[in-house]
């Protein structure tokens, strides 16, 4: 009898000769959550009187279906003038944006600012409003 019970034991451990001690937890859970074609119901339900909840039935994909929104400022949309954030530097008591600048052109992501005589495409994430 108990050679019928570790055979799938040794099946599944046989085939990950090199890590079975890290597989061997994952084995045991499996073989444990398995229904059984005669009793009908697990091991673990036997024993504990329910099923086992496994971490693949913790969470429910609801938002997966939800279309995805990227967040603007809305005055960001209608601003003439914007600060450009400047890449985190040490220097002490430096402003984190630059600017004000003039907006040149507005794409759906990304701004034209003129800055030191170029004209760079900044990500609207690096954006904040500017109130002339």
């Amino acid at each position: 009898m108990v050679e019928h019970l570790q055979l799938p034991l040794k099946q599944a451990l046989t085939c990950r000769q090199t890590d079975w001690l890290d597989t061997l937890p994952l084995v045991l859970l499996g073989i444990r959550t398995v229904l059984h074609e005669v009793l009908d119901d697990s091991a673990a339900e036997l024993v504990y009187g329910s099923s086992l909840r496994l971490s693949g039935k913790l969470y429910e994909k609801k938002w997966i279906d939800r279309p995805q929104r990227t967040y603007i400022l809305k005055d960001l949309e209608t601003c003439s003038h914007v600060f450009v954030h400047r890449p985190p530097c040490k220097k002490a008591l430096r402003t984190p944006y630059e600017g004000p600048f003039k907006v040149v052109r507005r794409l759906p992501k990304d701004f034209i600012v003129p800055i030191k005589e170029q004209e760079p495409l900044i990500s609207m994430d690096r954006l904040k409003p500017a109130f002339i």
